[in-house]
């Protein structure tokens, strides 16, 4: 009897469903379409089922129970080089002055789309007819690897497309040089992202920082603040913001500070009261959303923009209208007010969130390059407001620019809306100054290390502006230990 050799059964390797083994299916996301890889399938077995429906069960509770701790706050987890976004917002597609690129990979904490958005807006109030910025990638909504980049993980970083000469409307992030890049809306740019006080770094290629370090230094900005903004022109300073990367000729790479989104990504576990607290001071840097019901009684779209405080496209845009709509009782117009206040975030003092932040932001990306606004000294000396007669013509970011203040120091001084209009003839408050006598002798003053010009001004209660005018200096210029300054007197009628 011949015995049969049994068979032997084929045994068929299964393909690896994971992309990065290197085998199966992959699916490369494009930049353009911003697809995403598609999740593997799983075939269910029937005898397993059983076995696996405690865990099942299981992962699904655990994971309804961390969407519903994540929906309220926004968590930056980790580095922005290697951390999760938990809670992301994503970025608004409503509001004017900018076009997202891939929604997909726009979401980002509150603190980098309030500074964003007041930046953008400050663009738009300096240049009222500038095209739409670009803005690219920000972060997927959960965060991580994000393909194309080495960060843009938690929600801090984002990349935003520079203005082309002619008022060019840009597609794509279009590489820059002197020959198609706008200078002036782009430096205008830096400024206002530096104007908010959170910027961490921005990363752009050390040509573009040629180009608007000499257009900066042209336009009477003083050299010492831009030595300190620029790492690889001028003097490079050490702590400078603005750094070189290579491949960012077609954007600038803003890393934001979040210190509120940071806490609540280091402290798991909130208790209700702070978890409260950190909700609202996130809540102040986005936007809001209001509702109007119109009575009948309003003259017209243009009017009713005006105000709102925004702009005419804007509302006709959000509400689907033309300029010629009608305005019927009871319709409802939804707008969006873009005020960031302080007032939330200072309410929710009892946290300290500087203390988990890796560094302290430098203090020039917080503060106005051009005069720090000098409120009254506590002192008894007599005060006189500066007046400011208002020109036909005349808008509150042209004064503000004229006496060397930022529309936000200008509108805390006048209790101003920055939306609303001024009619000719309006007095606002443009500073204030002490009244004194020319011949009164003067204090000679040595600096210490540390000291600055408006410790100092503050310290022998004179105004800034006076004490940089008695030495030859600028509000910006920078003391070094040891030097003497003249120190004037004044005194009261």
């Amino acid at each position: 009897m011949v015995r049969r050799a049994p068979k032997r059964r084929a045994r068929r390797r299964k393909g690896n469903l994971d992309p990065s083994k290197g085998s199966g299916p992959l699916i490369l996301p494009t930049e353009k379409a911003c697809r995403h890889l598609e999740p593997p399938r799983f075939r269910a077995y029937p005898a397993r089922w059983g076995s696996h429906a405690a865990v099942v069960v299981w992962v699904f509770i655990l994971s309804f129970s961390m969407v519903g701790q994540s929906s309220a706050l926004t968590r930056a987890i980790g580095e922005p080089f290697r951390g999760r976004l938990e809670g992301g917002v994503p970025f608004p597609t409503d509001l004017g002055g900018y076009r997202l690129r891939c929604p997909e990979n726009a979401c980002a904490t509150p603190e980098l789309i309030g500074g964003v958005l007041d930046a953008i807006e400050k663009v738009r109030t300096q240049f009222p007819d500038t095209v739409n910025v670009l803005i690219g990638d920000i972060s997927r909504p959960g965060g991580g690897w994000l393909r194309g980049h080495r960060s843009h993980q938690n929600g801090r970083d984002i990349d935003i497309g520079m203005y082309a000469k002619g008022n060019r409307p840009l597609d794509r992030l279009t590489p820059m040089n002197a020959y198609n890049l706008d200078v002036a809306k782009t430096w205008a740019l830096v400024d206002a992202l530096l104007q908010t006080g959170r910027v961490e770094y921005i990363f752009v290629d050390r040509k573009i920082q040629r180009l608007l370090h000499r257009y900066a230094l042209d336009h009477g900005w003083d050299e010492a603040y831009l030595d300190r903004l620029f790492y690889n022109v001028g003097r490079a300073y050490k702590d400078g913001i603005i750094r070189h990367a290579r491949r960012h000729r077609d954007h600038l790479h803003v890393r934001f500070y979040a210190p509120w989104s940071t806490l609540a990504g280091k402290i798991r576990h909130l208790d209700p009261d702070r978890a409260a607290l950190i909700e609202l001071a996130q809540n102040a840097f986005l936007p809001k959303t209001v509702h109007y019901y119109v009575d009948g009684s309003e003259p017209g779209l243009k009017a009713l923009a005006r105000s709102f405080g925004v702009r005419l496209d804007d509302l006709l845009r959000w509400n689907n209208l033309t300029a010629t709509s009608p305005l019927t009782p009871g319709m409802q117009l939804v707008y969006y007010r873009r005020a960031f206040e302080l007032e939330p975030v200072h309410i929710a003092s009892t946290l300290q969130p500087r203390s988990v932040l890796e560094q302290k932001p430098l203090q020039l990306a917080s503060i106005d390059h051009r005069r720090l606004v000098e409120p009254p000294p506590t002192s008894s000396r007599a005060m006189r407001a500066k007046l400011y007669r208002v020109r036909p013509g005349d808008s509150l970011w042209s004064i503000a620019k004229r006496h060397g203040l930022s529309l936000k120091e200008l509108c805390r001084l006048n209790r101003l809306d920055s939306r609303k209009p001024l009619r000719p003839g309006q007095r606002l408050t443009v500073g204030y100054e002490i009244e004194g006598l020319a011949g009164a002798p003067s204090t000679t003053h040595t600096v210490a290390p540390g000291e600055n010009l408006w410790g100092i001004s503050r310290k022998y209660g004179v105004p800034l502006k006076a004490l940089c005018r008695a030495n030859g200096l600028s509000t910006r210029s920078i003391l070094r230990p040891g030097q003497k300054l003249s120190v004037p007197a004044f005194t009261s009628r």
